[in-house]
């Protein structure tokens, strides 16, 4: 899937995406958010007061989450809370809640057995590799089923990497089913999410 030019996301200053994507640990970093830009090289650090241990972030309205089965595809806003579970770790921890709304199909998305969990290492200038460890309702009139994410791999930037519509750094990742009657045994799901804070990934 490719991105589509965003308009009116000024204010959205921080991208999540997840996808398989290949991302390696072997160079990750102790991981924070901070208010603050601290710049780069041995003194990037974050200013004391200055680290962030809650995110804020949603879907923009013409960019759904969407999961995919051999059945049907359904489509649904996203909101993200979360907390890390340290200020300053590796890997940083998310703690937190999916929200899906205003699903299509007339079908219901929920997420279980919460909070899921997204771990975070620092790989290079205001970005993080990111996996996501989650268990999701997916209810409609053909299927009912629990998918797991299963290790979805996909990457955080921070406020100073903005989303541009040239990026093609999210794609489609399997979910594996859990648990369920007549459910497809090929699920993915498609994420892309804004932070509503302003951030970067330092340490």
């Amino acid at each position: 899937m490719k991105p589509v030019k965003m308009l009116g996301l000024a204010a959205l200053a921080a991208l999540m995406t997840f996808a398989v994507i290949g991302v390696s640990s072997a160079m990750a970093e102790p991981t924070a958010f901070c208010a603050e830009d601290p710049g780069t090289g041995p003194e990037e650090v974050c200013p004391g007061g200055e680290i962030i241990t809650h995110l804020h972030a949603a879907t923009a309205e013409v960019l759904p989450a969407v999961v995919l089965t051999s059945i049907l595809n359904v489509a649904c806003s996203v909101l993200y809370l979360a907390d890390t579970t340290e200020e300053l770790a590796s890997p940083l921890i998310l703690e937190g809640t999916f929200t899906y709304t205003n699903c299509t199909n007339k079908c219901t998305v929920t997420e279980e057995n919460g909070p899921s969990e997204i771990s975070l290492l620092k790989n290079g200038h205001d970005k993080a590799n990111a996996v996501l460890e989650s268990l999701m309702h997916v209810s409609c009139s053909a299927i009912n089923c629990n998918y797991t994410t299963n290790g979805m791999k996909g990457l955080f930037k921070g406020s100073l990497l903005p989303f541009t519509g040239g990026e093609d750094e999210f794609g489609d990742a399997k979910l594996t089913k859990e648990s369920g009657l007549f459910c497809p045994s090929l699920a993915e799901l498609d994420l892309l999410v804004f932070s509503l804070e302003t951030f970067t990934i330092t340490r």
